[in-house]
């Protein structure tokens, strides 16, 4: 199972990586995972005009490759963030406590990490969500696609791609996508995804 794009950007950016993405056997995609942007409540900026205006934007990360930093750089140039300030964390979970006490003002993580923070309690405040539609959980907080982005939604997503052996021969690999296909299509799988989603 491969997370795009962050074993893209790997791939690129360190010779270490023991994989071509090039040459591997794709089945199929597992998930996309749905991406919020979220503010500090100590934060002098709570919008997005106020941060369309910010001398200075401090964001938590986990490093450039991943896709919060990613989706971050990509999401702010989208929409006319300018001077974004990326202070790196060793997990995301330090990251959004960071944004807690106020130490940055932004951050962009998975939902399902901000879910404790946006929907359990109010600790953080979230600002857009990356998808089409609204979540159930936030029906007040607007899509980057209603904000007039709707390019962010493909690009600042995590997708979760199954691939296999590079040069598997095209029949074996036309049954294995048929395989993949049922599997991820079957009731009992279906209901196992939806009872762990947080949408």
């Amino acid at each position: 199972i491969f997370n795009l794009p962050g074993n893209a950007v790997n791939q690129v950016f360190r010779e270490t990586v023991k994989y071509d993405l090039t040459k591997i056997t794709w089945l199929g995609r597992v998930e996309g995972i749905i991406y919020v942007t979220a503010l500090s409540p100590k934060s002098k900026y709570q919008t997005l005009e106020d941060l369309k205006k910010a001398p200075r934007v401090n964001v938590g990360t986990v490093g450039l490759t991943s896709t919060s930093a990613l989706g971050t750089i990509i999401a702010a140039k989208a929409m006319g963030i300018k001077n974004i300030n990326s202070i790196p964390h060793d997990g995301s979970p330090e990251a959004i406590l960071s944004a807690i006490r106020g130490d940055v003002d932004w951050v962009l993580y998975p939902y399902a990490s901000l879910k404790p923070h946006i929907v359990d309690s109010n600790n953080l405040k979230p600002l857009h969500v990356y998808a089409e539609k609204r979540l159930g959980d936030l029906p007040g907080v607007p899509t980057v696609a209603e904000l007039g982005y709707p390019e962010l939604v493909d690009t600042v997503t995590m997708h979760r791609l199954v691939g296999t052996t590079p040069g598997v021969p095209d029949d074996v690999a036309k049954i294995l996508r048929e395989a993949f296909q049922k599997a991820v299509n079957d009731p009992g799988f279906i209901k196992q995804m939806r009872a762990q989603s947080c949408t």
